[in-house]
């Protein structure tokens, strides 16, 4: 530290700056690099998350408090006769087909959300979710005949306010930055 003092003052600024970031410069170099990668397939998120540690804590009011089985399929026919095939799944949609001999009660094994839409040949159907035999799972009917389902998630109104809200905040910050900058340049 006695050394400070021999260090002009005009430099005293650089030099300990110079010396914080070749300081930061070494001792984080080996974190700048990941030593690799955890790729985990969509099936992994998407699916039932098996851990000690889940108590439901994610799960929605009017579902039970945790999965206690593993359902037998992502989807399942639990009234009537038919067939399901075709079936395709993402984090946001399922698609899928039935042939109903008669009309049938088709169980979705999806914890039910506000924001989930289910679509019979493009036509919206409502979904029960508070039957107590599949609490929290949506349930839907589905007339005899092959039918093209979709169940898609979709924004609701209080997400899309927010991300309106959200994208005025940014604009107006960084307005006022833009203004500043332009007011700092005219008092100099």
């Amino acid at each position: 530290m006695q050394y400070v003092k021999y260090i002009p003052g005009r430099f005293l600024k650089l030099t300990v700056v110079s010396s914080v970031i070749i300081f930061s410069f070494f001792t984080t170099r080996y974190m700048w690099k990941p030593i690799g990668y955890l790729i985990k397939p969509e099936s992994y998120y998407t699916g039932v998350f098996e851990s000690t540690t889940d108590t439901g804590e994610s799960s929605p009011i009017w579902s039970v408090r945790f999965m206690e089985t593993r359902p037998a399929a992502p989807v399942e026919i639990i009234e009537g006769n038919g067939s399901i095939y075709g079936y395709t799944r993402t984090t946001s949609q399922r698609n899928y087909f039935i042939d109903a001999e008669s009309s049938v009660r088709v169980l979705e094994n999806t914890l039910y959300f506000p924001g989930w839409r289910i679509y019979v040949d493009k036509k919206e159907v409502i979904p029960e979710f508070q039957d107590s035999e599949y609490r929290g799972l949506m349930t839907y009917f589905v007339p005899s005949g092959k039918h093209e389902i979709m169940i898609k998630f979709v924004n609701t109104k209080v997400r899309r306010i927010s991300e309106i809200i959200t994208l005025t905040g940014l604009v107006v910050l960084l307005g006022s930055v833009f203004c500043l900058q332009l007011y700092t340049r005219k008092i100099r």
